[in-house]
């Protein structure tokens, strides 16, 4: 399974996720500070400073295999994506459909692009890839 990893160096200030899956950081040193945007999906927050699961829509915690099918394949459009697990996993529908931080919308199309919406059903999953179940 291919993850995401997010180094940050010499800062002063907080990494600010907002609907994301930065899933397993187990080298974060010294503890990083995080002011969450909202809605972020966690696997390891060891080294991490301001994610709680249940607060602010975060899941701290899960295990990998609850996430995704697979590893990174063409799913359509022009980009690799690694695809939610139908129906089982976290992510789905966990996501802030009116990107209350940063953003006033979101984009109308997931990592894809064209043809594959962004929000079904009114519901927004977290991370870049949305299951359009």
């Amino acid at each position: 399974m291919a993850s995401l990893s997010i180094s940050l160096a010499n800062t002063h200030s907080p990494l600010k996720p907002i609907d994301s899956i930065p899933f397993s950081n187990p080298n974060l040193k010294p503890p990083i500070p995080v002011n969450s945007g909202g809605n972020n999906l966690i696997g390891n927050a060891t080294g991490v400073n301001g994610l709680t699961n249940g607060q602010n829509g975060d899941i701290v915690g899960v295990a990998p295999d609850a996430l995704f099918i697979d590893t990174l394949a063409d799913n359509g459009g022009l980009t690799p994506t690694i695809a939610l697990s139908t129906g089982s996993s976290p992510a789905i529908n966990a996501g802030d459909a009116e990107f209350s931080g940063v953003f006033t919308v979101p984009g109308a199309f997931d990592q894809r692009g064209d043809g594959f919406p962004r929000i079904v059903n009114n519901v927004i999953d977290i991370g870049a890839f949305e299951f359009q179940g």
